[in-house]
């Protein structure tokens, strides 16, 4: 909302590669909790104590997905955010740029926390201590999700520069 919102052709960029990355973020995410869901019938996030050392590949993609949604560069997330905000400061609205900041900071502070619980902590669940890998119907798809936010991120250079700037600045006028 915010890109589109300021209605500059950056913005409109911002925008759209946001949508795109949250698409990409998203998906693995869900995909990557649904495989938890399958293994452990685990349906509350606070009894994943433990959870990265049982399921390594399945929490390395929800970790890769996680850092993009914080917006840690240079993985996908990273890049929309960093458009937003230059769009905004651009077209002087520090405080929009200001918020985009604050809502990545809180996100990283929910991510570590959940982090510390899934790498960090020992299991507290059994099913948790006994759990496997999902199928590979679910893994797989996490994981290329996961390379996805290393492939955008890399190479939004491109995305923006060929595809999203020049509908952007078409679509602006």
């Amino acid at each position: 909302g915010l890109g589109i919102g300021l209605g500059t052709p950056l913005a409109i960029v911002a925008a759209l590669l946001h949508v795109l990355n949250h698409a990409v973020m998203k998906s693995g995410l869900f995909l990557a909790v649904g495989g938890i869901l399958d293994r452990t019938h685990l349906t509350s996030i606070a009894r994943y104590a433990g959870l990265g050392r049982r399921l390594p590949l399945t929490m390395a993609g929800f970790a890769l997905l996680s850092l993009s949604m914080v917006g840690i560069p240079p993985l996908a997330g990273f890049w929309s955010k960093w458009y937003l905000i230059v769009a905004a400061l651009t077209d002087g609205q520090w405080p929009l740029a200001a918020i985009v900041g604050l809502s990545s900071l809180l996100t990283a502070v929910y991510f570590l926390r959940l982090f510390e619980r899934i790498f960090v902590m020992a299991p507290t669940e059994q099913v948790v201590a006994e759990a496997t890998e999902p199928r590979a119907a679910i893994v797989v798809p996490v994981l290329v999700l996961a390379g996805l936010v290393l492939v955008i991120g890399l190479g939004q250079g491109v995305l923006v520069r060929e595809v999203l700037l020049p509908f952007a600045t078409t679509l602006v006028g």
